[in-house]
């Protein structure tokens, strides 16, 4: 069914204009932190890289990326402006699709500058992290599922469309390893949607992750993870030895030891921040890898024994998405102001001294604790969001104007059931969702005195 809609402000090409608007302060920062913000993971690549020996510890796709960027142009960061220009691209489309909606224009483009000029779109834009074309992937899907609600199943009809959201799908399902977990209840419930015209998006989403596990990455030689996949549930299984030690057995218990002493599971847990166990000097993650089904076993008995446990470790460990600000002793994780110490030669070259200068201050001020519940925390945003669509749901007469938010709901169960530690980086592809959807929230909820319930 199709909407009627408002007399357009502006041309289409008008719009396009003062959207891609966006792109300016995205390229002064990219100017200004080149090559981009490096982690050691970063670095880690970098060195699968140098090396020709690539892991597929982190996504090896992204490796690919990273080697291109850095043989064929000369810098990793020539990949950080590939990021931000995508991001530029995405911003536009959606800010076209939001206006053909009905939505205003001047709330739409309002919106895409605020979420170019906020530091945290800024700085983690030209992070070098898997996470960032992830979340351009996440964008890309929630742009498509705008199509789907203005048209309906027939927008299913279209090649072009079936492809574009298989290529958006499998870009989420190639830079995480846990982006399935996101595509695949996105596929069911798009099913019950577009029912057969779904089968192209498959085909094209099956074809580009196949090709990439079964003849791009032998061609590249990427062995395989090398991590057990278990290794993400560390947190939960502390959780519940430091809170119901009698849920397990004598047997089970022998096998924590082995990883780590008891003493360590209890003392470095946090539910906040995995990392301070898993990556503890006395902390034996090879006894995992070694026996995994063992280890499978005991996070299996630590959900069935004490769901509770589990269940409040994962709402603290996820807390940074529903509430803004950090914990006493809490941090969320940014990207990096330094780059991480190396022998490959990455260093910080700006390539504009004033756009260095310029964004360096804004990154320090939006760092003052005081403003962090707004600067960095990506609670604010979400949680209108969510709370938004959740409104329109129950409004039987507007629930398809829903549908764009199914990748927010599904992703933020995801990032909930599989987040290790505070971090923005897991929050981003979130948070770029939930900006984006509050214009058409906002749009949506004035219809709700014509819709019925």
């Amino acid at each position: 069914m199709k909407v009627s809609k408002p007399t357009r402000v502006f041309s289409e090409a008008r719009l396009s204009l003062l959207a891609s608007l966006s792109g300016l302060p995205l390229t002064v920062w990219w100017l200004g932190w080149f090559p981009g913000f490096v982690s050691s993971d970063t670095i880690d690549q970098l060195g699968q890289a140098a090396s020709n020996q690539y892991f597929n510890h982190h996504p090896a796709i992204h490796t690919l990326l990273l080697d291109l960027s850095w043989s064929l142009l000369g810098s990793p960061g020539y990949l950080g402006l590939a990021q931000g220009v995508g991001l530029s691209v995405l911003l536009v489309v959606v800010a076209r699709r939001l206006v053909r909606m009905g939505v205003n224009a001047w709330l739409v483009l309002g919106t895409v500058w605020l979420v170019s000029l906020l530091p945290a779109v800024g700085a983690t834009t030209f992070a070098l992290w898997k996470d960032v074309p992830f979340a351009l992937g996440i964008l890309w899907v929630f742009g498509e599922l705008l199509l789907l609600a203005e048209e309906g199943s027939a927008a299913w009809a279209r090649p072009w469309t079936l492809v574009r959201m298989g290529m958006a799908l499998a870009l989420v399902w190639l830079f995480r390893h846990n982006g399935f977990l996101t595509v695949i209840p996105l596929l069911v419930i798009l099913g019950f949607v577009v029912r057969r015209r779904l089968l192209g998006t498959l085909a094209i989403l099956a074809g580009i992750v196949i090709a990439t596990g079964s003849l791009l990455y032998p061609a590249l030689d990427v062995q395989p993870e090398g991590i057990e996949a278990s290794r993400v549930f560390i947190p939960d299984v502390a959780a519940v030895l430091v809170n119901r030690p009698e849920s397990f057995s004598e047997a089970e218990t022998a096998l924590l030891e082995r990883i780590a002493p008891l003493e360590i599971w209890r003392g470095a847990y946090r539910c906040d921040d995995s990392t301070q166990l898993a990556f503890h000097p006395a902390f034996d993650a090879t006894q995992i890898d070694d026996d995994p089904g063992a280890f499978r076993r005991i996070v299996v008995a630590a959900l069935v024994r004490a769901p509770a446990v589990v269940a409040g470790h994962r709402i603290c460990a996820s807390r940074y998405l529903f509430v803004p600000g950090t914990p006493v002793g809490g941090y969320l994780h940014r990207p990096p102001f330094e780059i991480s110490p190396n022998t490959l030669g990455i260093v910080r070259q700006p390539l504009s001294g004033i756009a260095y200068e310029v964004t360096r201050g804004v990154y320090v001020w939006a760092e003052a604790e005081s403003r962090l519940w707004f600067t960095w925390s990506p609670a604010l945003p979400i949680v209108a969001a969510l709370a938004g669509y959740g409104a329109v749901l129950a409004r039987r007469g507007l629930r398809r104007w829903a549908l764009p938010g199914l990748v927010l709901i599904v992703h933020t169960i995801n990032v909930v059931a599989t987040s290790p530690a505070h971090e923005f980086r897991y929050a981003f592809p979130l948070y770029l969702v939930a900006w984006m959807s509050l214009p058409l929230l906002i749009w949506t909820f004035s219809r709700f005195e014509k819709a019925p319930d």
